[in-house]
């Protein structure tokens, strides 16, 4: 059975690792300030932590060159600290929240997985999206952009991920989406 599987951007995830790095920041003031008014000296010793920890994230592109960095997730670790931290300043409502803005971080996708197989294209995302081909009205692969033009006038147009997509053959891939196309019609 032939199947083709296309990765394309998610154009929404360029604003998540700015907006990851302001919660730490936020977290890191904010502990700065807990410890200040609670009269902690250990309390000092969470916010270097995760201040370093953005900086690594600020900087991964030039330090991923060192072995080190390339299997360091910092923005991880940064949430790690933000949550002990929270948890042993005693504020576990706030620790509780952090918990939740990292779950949910951790699921919005860099890239997205389409699967195109002889009944259905799957889009995987959360939660996975199944097309059928008689839902749709066109299917073009010209040049590294993909467009996906449905029946109801919804259309998505994206650039594909060349090197983790296994379309080596655009015609051919046309030629599999057209055949599908036609078969329901």
């Amino acid at each position: 059975m032939q199947q083709y599987k296309i990765f394309i951007a998610n154009e929404r995830y360029r604003f998540m690792k700015p907006l990851q790095v302001f919660i730490l920041l936020i977290n890191a003031i904010s502990l700065t300030l807990v410890a200040f008014y609670a009269n902690d000296p250990l309390g000092y010793i969470w916010p270097p932590l995760i201040v370093l920890s953005i900086f690594f994230v600020l900087y991964d592109q030039k330090l991923k060159r060192f072995v080190f960095f390339k299997k360091t997730n910092f923005l991880d670790t940064g949430f790690l600290w933000v949550i002990a931290a929270w948890i042993l300043a005693g504020y576990l409502w706030i620790a509780l929240a952090i918990v939740i803005i990292a779950i949910l971080r951790s699921a919005v996708k860099e890239k997205f997985e389409l699967l195109f197989s002889a009944n259905q294209i799957e889009l995987h995302t959360y939660p996975k999206k199944i097309f059928y081909w008689n839902n749709l009205q066109n299917i073009v692969l010209k040049d590294g952009l993909i467009t996906i033009d449905f029946k109801n006038n919804r259309m998505i147009q994206s650039e594909i991920l060349s090197k983790e997509s296994n379309i080596y053959n655009e015609a051919e891939f046309n030629e599999f989406c057209r055949s599908k196309l036609n078969a329901v019609r």
